[in-house]
């Protein structure tokens, strides 16, 4: 069977031959079970919000390399503000091992710091 389509990346039309079976297998994944709908009709994958789903994909690869850039434990100064803290429980002085990077998620302690004493 001999048909035309077109190339998503070029947007040039292809005539492209295949047996009949290959052609109805390829046509038939494109048939969803009754009830099911389609996903990338709705929300970032629709056809509208291509330059919208882009400038995310771009955001999220920038974000990826600032968390990579971000200093390690050994580089960070430690800040001077943090030094008098004391362990809740007996009193003894903490020991900042690490500041906790800032996240989009529930909130979490900033400090992880351990009792000298319990070392």
């Amino acid at each position: 069977m001999t048909f035309r389509s077109q190339d998503g990346e070029t947007r040039q039309t292809r005539i492209s031959t295949l047996p009949a079976e290959v052609f109805i297998e390829r046509f038939l994944m494109h048939i969803l079970p009754k009830s099911f709908v389609k996903v990338r009709y709705y929300g970032l994958f629709r056809v509208g919000a291509r330059q919208h789903l882009t400038r995310l994909r771009t955001q999220l690869i920038l974000q990826q390399r600032k968390v990579e850039l971000l200093p390690t434990d050994d580089e960070r100064p430690e800040p001077d503000q943090h030094e008098d803290l004391r362990c809740p429980t007996c009193g003894h002085a903490l020991r900042l091992e690490r500041v906790l990077p800032r996240q989009r998620a529930p909130p979490v302690p900033e400090l992880v710091a351990s009792c000298e004493q319990r070392r």
